[in-house]
């Protein structure tokens, strides 16, 4: 049947009709339209981890996070005038900078889906309290509170620029909406919330070790 039509079309009618490419194009815009239009007409909660992550609604152009996730490194150049470089039968063409742990890990903080005591308060309200807090000894960790207050990650927040030099932070809409490289960059050094974990439980003795 596909043979048959193609051959029962002539010129003119296959220089009218649209192509693949332009089909594809034309359904990328209109779902990206109805869903900017839902957006609108439900935005998130002005609260939400949602309304910090994704402030503006959906469009065709990728998130700052993505583009950065997507980076690889700077593949070898030739001299001019030189012989292209050979490049080793191990080399990949797809090598980011971060690992699938650490984007995944900024991807779960940015819609507060991870391993913070505001996650387990409300799908866990049943455990213990300490399971809710940081190691710091705060009572309820929070993605704000990994990103800004956690004096554990302070060291790793200040060389990787999450905080301004006279030790403000950013706003955290900023670090996940702006340059995203900063906030993938201390996720790598400090492994922040890349595992549970838990407050100190008060009913265990305390071990130095």
């Amino acid at each position: 049947m596909v043979a048959a039509a193609i051959h029962s079309t002539n010129q003119a009618e296959e220089a009218a009709l649209p192509t693949f490419a332009w089909l594809l194009q034309d359904m990328w815009k209109v779902t990206f339209d109805k869903w900017g239009a839902e957006w609108s007409a439900n935005p998130p909660h002005e609260a939400s981890m949602s309304a910090l992550s994704f402030p503006v609604p959906p469009s065709s152009a990728n998130h700052p996070l993505w583009v950065t996730c997507v980076k690889e490194l700077e593949k070898p150049k030739c001299p001019p005038g030189e012989a292209p470089l050979l490049i080793p039968v191990t080399w990949l063409p797809c090598c980011p900078f971060h690992t699938c742990h650490t984007t995944t890990t900024a991807a779960h903080l940015m819609v507060g889906h991870t391993f913070t005591g505001d996650y387990s308060c409300h799908f866990h309200p049943n455990f213990p309290e300490f399971h809710h807090g940081c190691s710091c000894g705060i009572a309820t960790c929070s993605v704000e509170h990994v990103l800004c207050d956690c004096p554990w990650f302070a060291p790793a927040c200040r060389t990787h620029k999450l905080t301004h030099p006279g030790g403000h932070h950013h706003p955290l809409g900023q670090s996940f909406n702006g340059a995203a490289g900063p906030l993938l960059d201390f996720l790598k050094a400090s492994c922040a919330a890349f595992k549970p974990e838990v407050g100190l439980n008060p009913d265990v003795p305390f071990d130095p070790r």
